[in-house]
């Protein structure tokens, strides 16, 4: 998994790999550090009288703490601007703690690619920290680490004298010691007690302290104190996983390489292939309006998907329900195979969700959650009607040949006058998908022989989700999100076939 000596290396664009400060700060100087100096047009990059910029300079001081930093491997600069045009990717690999930690594997630390997103303002606007992959931690949302004041605390960072060694310090060590809320304030837990038990604001100044401080110590357990063991526990059965599962199709799980035309349908290929909007248009038939299907993996690449998922189920290796819903599938991204389903997801997904759904995150898809679901009687027979955690959701059916039912129900879109108001049912095709916006209702109807299985991929936007209010976990999303009449019982012009088989929505 790593090297045995881990020695920090800083690879530049359009240059190489340095591997001691001199010889950095000696190309930055001499303007020869790139051959690419479009990303170098700014102060805090281009070199005056020969000074070389800020952040020349704080890169060159990461050689110098090496020895102390020695859980920093590799960056490389800059991987691009960022989204807004104002700022660098800054890309790192830094190395967890040490066995027994849950954040490590059994073999030892785990390296972890971040992304230091520098905004123009630096350093009195501090960058954003993102991890390359998906990492279950307490302080992580989104692949987001959350700096708030407690980040920025424990680093005693100065804006004027803080620098990017302190912030990697505090990536590094927040992996090993995630940072615990406060917890709610005194006046929060007089206000509870005030609606709830009044008598404990009559108890005497010394006792009200203590009752207080217990309080908010039961609180942090109860909610969060478990969340962090359960995350973590987590985390280490993915990277536990990963390792033992013995592949049965190794190229399943190898991103390194580029995409096999052979895995999809060859009318689905050409047109990505050919980047033309008219001829990715050309395969999506509209289902009703804003909700497509199309074709997408070959019948031998279903076959051999199926034969993949079969495998693993049967290796005995612990594995996460796909979502609060379904009871059997697998999470694919639990499995290795995250970054093959990211690779699919930009490189085929991105386009037909831009050119059919360009105002809903279509434009900037970054992230997914890919999970397979399975129905069959005697298990998950059916669905109840519900809307996906994501701006948008491909589902593709994998087989198997012979299931009869099963078929897929739609109603409208979440927060549109149609919500409740039937649109179509979709009778699933093996090899075909159907593309939508996830918050459009759906529902699988039962299944009455066979077995489906689909491969469901939710693909979500950062620049969408900035724009909504900060949520720490799902079920806190879907319950802040939810229709006004969500849970109740309704009458009136609402079809039956949008609501769950309780009459509820």
């Amino acid at each position: 998994l790593l090297m045995a000596e881990p020695r920090l290396s800083i690879s530049v664009e359009g240059r190489g790999a340095f591997t001691d400060a001199s010889a950095y700060l000696a190309a930055a100087s001499a303007g020869t550090l790139s051959s690419n100096p479009s990303w170098q047009d700014h102060p805090l990059w281009e070199t005056n009288d020969g000074v070389p910029g800020r952040l020349h300079q704080e890169l060159s001081q990461l050689f110098l703490a090496s020895s102390s930093l020695n859980r920093l491997q590799s960056i490389q600069i800059p991987i691009s601007r960022s989204l807004d045009g104002y700022g660098w990717i800054i890309e790192a690999i830094i190395l967890g703690p040490d066995p027994p930690h849950l954040y490590a594997s059994e073999s030892g630390p785990v390296p972890y690619t971040i992304q230091l997103q520098v905004p123009a303002t630096y350093p009195q606007k501090c960058p954003t920290v993102k991890f390359a992959h998906i990492i279950y931690h307490p302080n992580v949302e989104q692949r987001t680490l959350l700096l708030d004041d407690s980040f920025y605390q424990r680093l005693d960072f100065n804006p004027t004298t803080g620098n990017l060694k302190q912030i990697i310090e505090g990536v590094i060590s927040i992996l090993a010691n995630p940072i615990l809320p406060k917890g709610p304030s005194d006046h929060d837990i007089k206000h509870i007690w005030h609606h709830e038990a009044p008598d404990m604001l009559e108890l005497p100044p010394a006792e009200l302290k203590v009752a207080i401080q217990k309080f908010r110590f039961d609180w942090l357990e109860a909610n969060y104190t478990s969340i962090v063991k359960e995350l973590s526990e987590y985390q280490h059965e993915r990277l536990s996983n990963m390792i033992k599962y013995e592949k049965k199709y190794p190229r399943l799980f190898d991103a390194s390489k580029p995409l096999e035309p052979d895995w999809f349908d060859s009318r689905l290929w050409n047109a990505v292939v050919s980047k033309s909007p008219a001829t990715l248009k050309s395969i999506l038939c509209e289902e009703f309006p804003g909700v497509y299907s199309l074709p997408f993996f070959s019948k031998p690449f279903c076959d051999v998907f199926l034969e993949e998922i079969e495998s693993f189920e049967r290796s005995g290796l612990p594995w996460r329900r796909p979502n609060s819903m379904n009871r059997y599938g697998v999470v694919l991204d639990d499995i290795g195979m995250e970054e093959i389903m990211q690779k699919i997801m930009i490189e085929v997904v991105s386009p037909l969700a831009a050119l059919v759904y360009p105002a809903d995150g279509g434009t900037s898809l970054d992230h997914h959650h890919a999970f397979v679901v399975q129905y069959q009687q005697g298990q998950d027979v059916k669905l109840e009607m519900h809307t996906d955690d994501s701006e948008i959701t491909l589902n593709v059916c994998l087989g198997k040949e012979g299931f009869k039912g099963s078929g897929l129900r739609f109603c409208g879109a979440k927060g549109r006058p149609d919500f409740l108001k039937f649109q179509k049912s979709y009778e699933h095709q093996i090899g075909r998908a159907v593309l939508h916006l996830g918050k459009q209702r759906h529902g699988a109807d039962t299944i009455l022989e066979g077995s489906r299985y689909n491969l469901i991929m939710w693909c979500t936007s950062n620049r969408i989700r900035e724009k909504l209010p900060p949520q720490r976990h799902l079920d806190e999303y879907h319950h802040s999100h939810h229709h006004p009449h969500e849970g109740r019982h309704l009458t009136g012009d609402v079809d039956p076939q949008c609501l769950k088989s309780n009459g509820r929505i």
